[in-house]
């Protein structure tokens, strides 16, 4: 058997480390010298700066996205939980929100509330979550240490002279003697400054770390300005009176300390949900057992305890949840915490460093813009639509993460989820008017013209619908593409919630009523949510424009897509390929690719002569791949370009399979054609109709071809048996095989 550790060994080996790097304090002097002076602009960040920071220590890559190249964050791949709570397909978005943070960060104009609006289920309060998650995760790093402070005094004071309250040098008290005031709204150190003097200081510190002046951080508006909160400056007034005017006896009795951002302990990290909760208030502070030395010592002063949201908040991140469910009136406190800095907590006021979300959906949003009140507070707004998804392979990959827990003991069959990601974009989609533009050219205008949902879902995704002519293909350019996708701002904003097909699907895999989650399936439940009616779902009350919002001939056309992809991938599974053989052929297609492209001649590898590149063979390939002759020599040209690009992203060496997936297809299908008449289909499904057993009663040559079928449906497409033999069958019977 195992031996189990010791639990308190182990845990004093793993805790005290960790403690030790998460709860740094010391003296004032102690802090200036070893923190301040050292790295005066990460002593002196803001909650905006923190954000900053914070988005750029997880990282970024560029990506492409409708030809434009956009920066995506790896915080939103959720580098916690290993990727369970990542965002898909909102690089956009997240470009924006972090665009506002820099602004902010940088002081570039006065600070704004950010609010995400969007339709239900569109990630707004992961987006928030994630960024919430990541401070936590940032603040516990070395180079994101924040500080703060506390006052300590002994509980024995004796005479004034005497103890100073903190272990400044060896010998000092234990610090068990001694109590605590915290700054409840942990202000930073640097508050204890007097202003003027904090100026010139920190000019000369930021002077001296940062000599260049071009790179050189600004100090923040904030810290130049901020002010001490009501409790902190009672007590610096109390001890410079005692002192005579020593602001070293003040700041004597301060110990500096770090802190940590958590949602749940209320540091750094507020939200706020809807339902009337107080953001700020402040009652007198009365002193308990613990205080009874402080109380001695402070009796002539008055203190308050603050309460509310900005005390949680403060010097990180508020995020009101459905902010606009709250009436506008109740709102008016975020004008000056957000452009002056300030909050009234109803005894007191203080100053505040917070940089403050709102999500709302688009209703709530068109209602408070007719309220007259809410004037001010949309003009001190930064908003950013969320959407839907249009992109459906990043919304498959949603469907995919949820059923990846949902499922754990169910087949997924394959195309499933891309069939039902591609179905909900459908719904999302509007009718395109640049066919009505005059400034483009007449090919360009007929191409719009006829582009149904699947078209344009196609295009947002990379891919050229294989049913547009060349002259359609080559009139929607890249630049149309984008004119396209950037046509009609609130698309997106409309069509089927994310949430109610991932609702859909585990209800399909919590019936236990199938072995495998198959397209079929999905297609029936889908048209049973469409009989709901708009009663249900208000997405389907939107106004029909031909085949645009309407849920049963969009469903219509992802199953004639599937149908489409399904007959590919078991025309090709029915063929005996040669592994060897199939690299050959494709390696042969790409070396008279070459030639013909620089006009060389090929060796036969039997007779060694040399020869003019194959034409048969190419055009064999790509008349499979629908290149008509016009466009043939643009291919060519363009397939060798991706082996330059697929070795540079593979290392250095080239995935053949993966770089030119489209060939294996090609060649596949071919040898298909060329076989096609010695499959008799009708009888291959009446083995299959009759389960195991039916391969026992046919012939030798349909039981080897159903065998081979079936293997690879399951080896090289991801299907298990069960799925396979329905996916045949269907086809069968629906006549989609000859």
């Amino acid at each position: 058997m195992a031996e189990v550790p010791d639990l308190f060994d182990w845990m004093r080996e793993k805790a005290a480390p960790a403690y030790g790097k998460l709860h740094w304090e010391g003296s004032f002097p102690e802090f200036l010298s070893q923190k301040l002076e050292k790295d005066p602009y990460r002593y002196t960040r803001t909650a905006y700066q923190m954000l900053a920071d914070m988005l750029e220590h997880f990282g970024t890559e560029e990506t492409v996205e409708d030809g434009v190249r956009l920066v995506r964050y790896r915080l939103f791949d959720d580098p916690f939980e290993g990727g369970r709570r990542a965002l898909f397909g909102l690089s956009r978005v997240i470009e924006r929100i972090a665009h506002a943070i820099r602004a902010a960060a940088k002081e570039e104009g006065k600070e704004r509330i950010l609010i995400l609006n969007g339709p239900v289920g569109t990630a707004k309060t992961s987006l928030v979550d994630l960024i919430s998650r990541g401070l936590e995760e940032y603040s516990r790093l070395a180079e994101g240490e924040m500080i703060t402070f506390s006052w300590q005094f002994p509980r024995h004071l004796g005479d004034e002279g005497g103890k100073l309250g903190f272990r400044a040098s060896e010998g000092a008290e234990d610090t068990e003697t001694f109590a605590r005031v915290p700054c409840q709204l942990r202000d930073p150190p640097v508050y204890l400054i007097p202003r003027p003097e904090r100026a010139a200081y920190l000019a000369g510190l930021f002077a001296r770390a940062y000599p260049d002046a071009r790179t050189r951080p600004l100090v923040p508006r904030k810290i130049l300005e901020g002010d001490l909160c009501f409790n902190c400056q009672a007590i610096a007034r109390h001890l410079l009176r005692h002192g005579k005017g020593d602001w070293g006896r003040v700041v004597a009795r301060v110990v500096v300390e770090r802190f940590v951002y958590s949602e749940l302990a209320g540091t750094g990290i507020a939200k706020v949900l809807p339902e009337g909760n107080v953001e700020g208030g402040a009652a007198l502070l009365a002193f308990d057992e613990n205080y009874k030395a402080v109380a001695q010592l402070l009796s002539d002063i008055t203190l308050v305890r603050f309460a509310g949201k900005y005390v949680h908040g403060n010097r990180g991140v508020m995020h009101y949840s459905d902010i606009f469910k709250k009436p506008a009136v109740y709102l008016q406190h975020l004008l000056s915490a957000c452009e002056e800095h300030k909050v009234d907590f109803g005894e007191v006021g203080a100053d505040v460093d917070v940089a403050i979300f709102g999500t709302t959906n688009p209703p709530e949003y068109e209602a408070l813009k007719k309220n007259p009140i809410a004037h001010g507070l949309r003009s001190r707004m930064r908003k950013v639509e969320v959407p839907y998804l249009l992109l459906f392979p990043e919304e498959r990959k949603i469907y995919d993460q949820a059923l990846r827990e949902a499922s754990r003991a169910t087949h997924i069959a394959p195309h499933t989820t891309e069939m039902a990601a591609l179905w909900a974009v459908l719904t999302r989609l509007e009718r395109s008017r640049l066919n009505h533009d005059n400034a483009l050219p007449e090919p360009t205008r007929k191409a719009v013209a006829k582009l149904s949902p699947l078209h344009k879902a196609l295009l947002y995704a990379g891919e050229m619908p294989a049913d547009l002519t060349a002259e359609e293909r080559r009139a929607l350019s890249q630049d149309v593409r984008r004119r396209l996708r950037r046509e009609i701002p609130t698309e997106g904003m409309g069509g089927v919630s994310t949430r109610v097909v991932q609702n859909l699907l585990a209800d399909i895999c919590e019936t236990g009523e199938t072995r495998c989650v198959t397209p079929f399936e999905l297609f029936k439940a889908l048209r049973r949510l469409i009989a709901e009616g708009p009663e249900i779902y208000d997405f389907l009350a939107q106004k029909e424009e031909g085949d645009f919002h309407d849920a049963e001939k969009l469903l219509e056309q992802v199953v004639a897509r599937y149908d489409r992809i399904l007959l590919s991938e078991i025309e090709m599974s029915a063929v005996e390929v040669d592994v060897t053989e199939l690299d050959g052929k494709v390696r042969d297609y790409l070396r008279h690719v070459r030639a013909y492209n620089s006009r060389e001649r090929v060796t036969n590898p039997k007779t060694g002569a040399e020869e003019e590149p194959d034409e048969k063979l190419l055009r064999f390939v790509e008349s499979r791949l629908a290149v008509e002759d016009g466009d043939r020599d643009d291919f060519r040209f363009k397939v060798l370009a991706r082996a330059t690009s697929g070795a540079r992203v593979d290392g250095g060496k080239l995935d053949l399979r993966l770089t030119y997936g489209d060939l294996y297809k090609a060649v596949l299908e071919g040898r298909y054609h060329e076989q096609r008449a010695e499959v008799n289909w009708r009888r291959l499904e009446r083995a299959l109709a009759q389960g195991e057993g039916g391969l026992r009663s046919v012939d030798d040559a349909t039981r080897r071809r159903t065998e081979t079928l079936l293997g690879n449906l399951v080896s090289g497409h991801g299907y298990c048996s069960h799925c396979a033999r329905d996916g045949v069958l269907y086809a069968v019977g629906k006549g989609l095989l000859g």
